[in-house]
């Protein structure tokens, strides 16, 4: 039988242990195929983000010794942050379809600006001709 240590879990929380987010948005994306962008529009109060579960999970990490207790240190934080999103794929936040730098036509598919949607999505919300058309771009 595992010893527990439930003190080395008392520091887990969401604002200061980033594998929680990570693991929330792991499990949110496997379960919806949605991508980063979506996750991330649900906000971290809305119980499908599933953060209060990830915080669960990784506290019982942390108290059966598994994963080591979070660090408040800057590097530790930026480490587990680049880490997470080592493996993200650059892609529209609309239409799910990878960016193509080299496409810059109006409606092709090289990011807009800054924004995280490709410029055939803009364009296409912006020709919309219904007065009631709500996106994730409008929104």
């Amino acid at each position: 039988m595992t010893i527990l240590n439930p003190a080395a879990a008392d520091n887990v929380q969401y604002s200061t242990d980033p594998r929680i987010r990570h693991l929330a948005e792991a499990t949110w994306r496997m379960r919806t195929g949605g991508s980063r962008w979506d996750w991330i529009c649900l906000g971290k109060d809305n119980p499908e983000a599933l953060i209060a579960e990830a915080r669960e999970w990784v506290r019982a990490a942390v108290a059966a010794g598994i994963l080591p207790p979070p660090e408040n240190t800057s590097e530790w934080k930026t480490a587990a942050r680049l880490a997470a999103e080592a493996d993200e794929i650059d892609a529209c936040g609309k239409c799910r379809r990878a960016f193509d730098p080299t496409d810059t036509r109006h409606d092709g598919h090289a990011r807009h600006n800054s924004t995280p949607w490709c410029r055939r999505c803009i364009d296409r919300c912006y020709e919309s001709t219904d007065a009631f058309h709500q996106c994730a771009i409008c929104r």
